[in-house]
């Protein structure tokens, strides 16, 4: 399955469940690369109490030595939202027209995905591969429920990865810092980065 893969979110905080999945999805899909996507503005997570620098700068930290993993400020610094569809747009016209381009969401996002941006254009662009969260199934019967067409719900199924449920969120984890400024969900040096730029104190 080798190609590029893009990774993004918020990242607010990038924690270590984080890490473990862009590892693991290079390791299952024999990935060229896997390209970390912090947003810049969010057209749905519009509240990120870090700023969009902090969050590249945070990513650069929490995946640094990852074999085949980038960091990649795109987002960041494009100015307007960050849709998904023009990140995969401009990824997609810088690779060779036979490298596959893929984009790595988590099963949580699929019940609102017909509310992206053009997302019809985001199966065309690239194949799109799920990793399971826990409390959100990726299956027949709550694909069926996402309101997308037989066809994107038969591509989510394909893409759905052998891979443990993550049942790790950044809220949790700004809840863990803003009582006791400490997680174990992150980085050392995620958490000293958070720790001397007071994020997250509450």
């Amino acid at each position: 399955m080798a190609g590029t893969c893009l990774f993004g979110g918020a990242f607010d905080p990038p924690h270590r469940s984080h890490r473990r999945i862009a590892k693991q999805v290079v390791e299952v899909c024999e990935l060229d690369r896997l390209i970390v996507l912090p947003c810049g503005d969010h057209p749905i997570k519009s509240t990120a109490i870090a700023s969009a620098e902090q969050r590249l700068r945070m990513c650069q930290l929490n995946f640094a030595d990852l074999p085949r993993v980038e960091v990649d400020g795109f987002e960041v610094h494009r100015p307007g939202k960050s849709y998904t569809v023009n990140t995969l747009e401009e990824f997609r016209s810088k690779l060779p027209d036979e490298q596959r381009l893929f984009l790595l969401i988590g099963s949580d996002n699929i019940g609102g995905l017909v509310h992206w941006h053009e997302y019809p254009r985001l199966f065309e662009l690239a194949e799109i591969l799920v990793f399971p969260r826990a409390d959100f199934p990726c299956d027949a019967s709550s694909l069926a429920r996402s309101g997308l067409d037989a066809g994107h719900c038969e591509h989510l199924l394909r893409g759905l990865l052998p891979m443990a449920e993550d049942a790790v969120s950044a809220t949790a984890v700004r809840a863990d810092l803003a009582v006791r400024r400490q997680s174990d969900q992150l980085e050392p040096a995620v958490l000293d980065y958070i720790c001397l730029a007071g994020l997250y104190s509450g």
